[in-house]
C-alpha cells in the first residue's frame, strides 16, 4: 500500500476516485477508499 502524508478524503467520504493521482514520477487513476478500520487504500484502476 502507500501511506500519504495528508488526508485524501474528505470528513463522511468513503470513496473517491482521483484522476492523475502523482506518486513518484508516474501518475495513476486512482480508486482511494476508506475501510472500516478508517484506513485508506488507493487502487489503481488501470495496469
Amino acid at each position: 500500500g502507500v501511506d500519504f502524508d495528508r488526508p485524501l478524503l474528505p470528513a463522511g467520504v468513503d470513496r473517491l476516485t482521483v484522476a492523475g493521482l502523482a506518486i513518484g514520477e508516474n501518475r495513476f487513476d486512482c480508486e482511494i477508499t476508506r475501510g472500516p478500520s478508517g484506513g485508506i487504500t488507493a487502487k489503481s484502476l488501470k495496469a
